[in-house]
């Protein structure tokens, strides 16, 4: 290689790291106000501005569908305007209404329904000049598979002859059976088996899947993602999807279980309760109650337990650390990326990973250029 495009290919990479990784970090924005008042959109847009070059493409929950396939919500301008001015490739969030099975079938099994909301969906993209849409349907039983599958290739075709990218966010899966317990089978059918992996990761630019709520409200305490867990959905999803149309689900929100209720009524029943916790918050109620952090090495996942009258509370927390373990799982398995749920809940310290881990790179790609 002359000397001139060496120097030209090294400020390149200097400059644009994700580019010469070909690695994608993506990173998702909850719905929010759309006007941008509230503080945790001030603090989410204060994120963004300063670590910017850390992100390849923003994920933003922006629209749903109902069953009659009218699309209602809006993106956020000042995300939209964020993207636009940092040249950040933008994808709009459409979901399912609710998550609601009942709903969901009424739309999917209805074609009227599907067109309206898919000629709405690209006016609107075309409008904003987004990349692309990410469809997120979720809590559609395994008997609606076909359904879903047709409405995805439907979307897929369409959005493919506008020039537009399209993704899909499926549930992980460990197995397709037989299912080891009750609750798996269970999750199976309402949940995780209406994703056709092999259909629709051959269709779709790629797919995000969302290796996170491991254990959730319902179930007893334990890790968000464990890294046993993770790689194990992940080995399950590449045999159906190249591994270059995969972005690992990363969650950097924390786990909170407890007794108590749901509601302020004094006959409400008392039982296991799961709340979702950003970092800063979890930080601060384990200062509250004087509780030690502890580092489980096999599973790759922070935890403490505490007592508080008379009751153990429990709390995973996803910080830098645990985020790594991940991180460096994508990168195990050359995959297109990551994508990280959600801006605003993460430990601050995970843009240095990000930062520390392209600088590398970078630093190897120059040293391989010299040779």
């Amino acid at each position: 290689m002359p000397y001139l495009a060496k120097v030209a290919l090294i400020v390149i990479c200097i400059c644009y790291p994700s580019f010469c990784l070909s690695f994608e970090n993506a990173f998702y924005v909850l719905r929010g106000d759309t006007l941008g008042q509230s503080k945790a959109t001030q603090k989410v847009l204060i994120t963004l501005d300063k670590n910017a070059k850390a992100i390849d493409l923003l994920i933003t929950q922006a629209y749903r569908i109902n069953k009659d396939g009218n699309v209602t919500g809006q993106i956020n301008p000042f995300i939209l305007k964020f993207a636009h001015a940092h040249a950040i490739k933008l994808l709009a969030m459409v979901t399912n209404s609710g998550f609601d099975k009942k709903s969901a079938h009424q739309f999917l099994t209805d074609p009227k329904a599907q067109d309206k909301a898919l000629k709405f969906i690209i006016d609107i993209a075309l409008k904003n000049h987004l990349q692309g849409i990410q469809f997120d349907f979720e809590m559609i039983p395994f008997t609606d598979k076909a359904v879903l599958t047709h409405f995805y290739i439907l979307a897929t075709n369409t959005l493919h002859q506008k020039g537009l990218i399209i993704s899909f966010a499926l549930a992980p899966t460990i197995t397709d059976g037989p299912f080891p317990s009750e609750f798996q089978r269970r999750l199976y059918a309402n949940w995780e088996g209406a994703y056709d992996f092999k259909v629709l990761g051959a269709s779709a630019d790629f797919i995000t899947l969302m290796t996170y709520d491991q254990h959730i409200d319902r179930v007893t305490p334990g890790p968000n993602a464990s890294i046993r867990w993770v790689e194990a959905a992940l080995k399950h999803a590449l045999k159906y999807i190249p591994a270059q149309k995969i972005s690992l689900g990363i969650p950097d929100y924390s786990g909170f279980w407890y007794t108590g209720t749901r509601s302020n009524k004094p006959n409400a029943k008392i039982n296991l309760q799961y709340d979702p916790l950003s970092y800063e918050v979890a930080m601060r109620l384990m200062k509250k109650n004087d509780a030690p952090l502890l580092w489980d090495n096999i599973d790759k996942v922070n935890y403490t337990f505490y007592e508080r009258n008379w009751l153990n509370e429990y709390i995973f927390l996803e910080n830098a650390k645990s985020f790594q373990a991940k991180l460096a799982l994508a990168k195990k398995y050359h995959l297109r990326g990551i994508s990280v749920f959600s801006i605003g809940n993460e430990d601050p310290e995970i843009w240095n990973v990000l930062e520390s881990g392209a600088m590398t790179h970078v630093r190897k790609n120059i040293s391989t250029q010299k040779k």
